[in-house]
């Protein structure tokens, strides 16, 4: 039996507790929490020049996109999808402050802004017509993907548009946004690109530095859902949800972002005896010692991660009671962090 895809990109899968009779009271037993109309501007030059420039390595000189066509990658519109999908909670940012002692740390630590997928509400199928869907939120976001405490909490999420490619190795099933589909575009996907956003927020108002920061020039989004919109000039409102939102195609690097799906920009913690081969393909893998506790190797492609090798530490969380694992008296062989 598998797990339930919802919790694909979710660490640690915790029910929202305390969100109170306000928001928990939008829908009745069995219906969404609420619906939300989208329109999808489909352009299929630009969608090939994203995808021949996502998976790029440095140096490497991008493919000629008009060598490419939608038949010899097996798409066609009646594949394309539609989800909500909220914004994974950053967990590198105290890591990152240290990019300036390496190179690598630093570039890996780039895309901080950057939109990546965290949890996936269940899809629709986009009219091929039309382009028109109507995507859904059945249930409040867990834990994993707000920021805040309770009483007080923020969540953001952006309508991804994808093709569904259930023949490839899609372990989670049909109907959710996965690593093994082809992410086309969303309305939120990078700092510099206009920033169409599903704002949810429960009690009073907070804005993490950290966590998809709204713009200054944005008003104090309303409690429950809402929609923020800044354009590139700038201007920013926040309002309802009532009106459809435009989802477009995605450039080459928050495409490769997308089609991280939770591995980017998030920090994935080892306990220090699963130690690494300090060769990669035969090359060293640069990394720096945070602390006499902590080993960072940065890996910034093809998805941005912080590999993160821990004497003492606890997994699926970056906090708890008791460390499942310590071994700060007894550091494997080759520790390279030094009181």
């Amino acid at each position: 039996m598998q797990n339930d895809p919802r919790t694909l990109f979710a660490l640690v899968p915790v029910v929202l507790a305390g969100c109170g009779p306000g928001i928990n009271g939008l829908a009745a037993e069995g219906e969404p929490l609420i619906t939300i109309r989208a329109q999808v501007a489909w352009d299929e030059e630009a969608f090939l020049e994203s995808v021949a420039g996502r998976w790029l390595w440095p140096g490497e000189p991008p493919p000629d996109p008009g060598e490419t066509t939608m038949e010899e990658l097996g798409l066609s519109l009646d594949q394309l999808r539609a989800a909500v999908v909220w914004g994974g909670r950053p967990r590198d940012a105290e890591l990152c402050a240290h990019g300036d002692r390496l190179p690598e740390l630093a570039e890996a630590c780039s895309y901080a802004g950057y939109f990546v997928a965290g949890l996936s509400e269940r899809a629709a199928v986009v009219d091929p017509n039309s382009l028109e869907v109507e995507v859904t939120i059945d249930k409040l976001p867990p834990a994993d993907v707000l920021v805040g405490t309770t009483g007080s909490r923020l969540a953001f999420a952006s309508v991804v548009t994808f093709f569904d490619s259930p023949e490839m190795f899609d372990d989670y099933g049909e109907g959710f946004f996965s690593s093994s589909d082809v992410a086309v575009g969303a309305t939120f996907t990078a700092p510099a690109e206009v920033d169409s956003r599903i704002v949810l927020r429960e009690g009073a108002f907070i804005d993490d530095p950290k966590f998809y920061p709204l713009d200054r020039a944005c008003p104090e989004p309303p409690p429950g859902f809402s929609h923020a919109y800044r354009d590139r000039s700038g201007s920013c409102t926040v309002g309802s949800l009532s009106e459809p939102l435009v989802v477009p195609v995605a450039a080459a690097e928050p495409g490769r972002l997308l089609g991280c799906n939770g591995y980017g920009y998030f920090a994935s913690v080892f306990e220090a005896s699963d130690w690494f081969d300090p060769g990669l393909e035969g090359e060293e893998r640069p990394g720096l010692c945070i602390d006499e506790n902590t080993y960072v190797v940065p890996e910034p492609y093809p998805c941005p991660q912080l590999l993160v090798y821990a004497l003492v530490g606890c997994y699926g969380s970056d906090v708890c009671e008791r460390p499942d694992w310590d071994r700060r008296d007894n550091p494997p062989e080759g520790w390279p962090c030094k009181p």
